[in-house]
């Protein structure tokens, strides 16, 4: 009978055991569930700005993708067309085609057509730092979409912002 009342012991403090934490994890499951949820609406109420400067009419940017195969640079570069034929912009994309030769080529092109703005997508700047030092050195604006390590403008690099 003693033998019975332990085993019966035993089991009931490992299903304590084992239990406790699932308690515990339900309060954190039921908030990431909230914020998933929260997160996840489908056209969820804007908080940002809704006033800003007018943009300048006529000026012309070139999109130089780090390749269109990349599902990302491609949708950036097709947000930044609607972008340029909103805002009454000259806009063109060019492909640097995957490779490091093919982005360096893009960005030299881009630069002879002389446009006011490029804007970098996926384009590694650190691998192309000596071209964008002399695309900027011709005045012409810079910004970056996952161009840089972090976010914001870039120290070393002529490079407006990086978002």
């Amino acid at each position: 009978m003693r033998n019975k009342q332990f085993v019966t012991g035993i089991i009931v403090a490992a299903a304590t055991l084992l239990c406790s934490p699932a308690v515990a994890q339900d309060s954190f499951v039921a908030e990431a569930k909230r914020y998933t949820a929260h997160v996840s609406r489908p056209n969820p109420p804007w908080d940002g700005p809704t006033t800003g400067p007018s943009g300048q009419r006529n000026k012309s940017v070139i999109y130089v993708s780090a390749g269109q195969d990349n599902g990302g640079a491609r949708g950036v570069g097709q947000g930044a067309a609607e972008a340029a034929k909103v805002i009454g912009w000259h806009f063109r994309l060019i492909d640097g085609q995957g490779t490091a030769s093919g982005r360096r080529n893009a960005l030299l092109q881009a630069a002879s057509l002389k446009p006011d703005g490029i804007i970098l997508g996926t384009i590694d700047a650190m691998e192309q730092a000596d071209v964008i030092r002399g695309i900027a050195a011709k005045g012409i604006k810079i910004v970056g979409w996952h161009a840089l390590g972090k976010p914001g403008p870039d120290p070393d690099l002529p490079i407006f912002t990086n978002l």
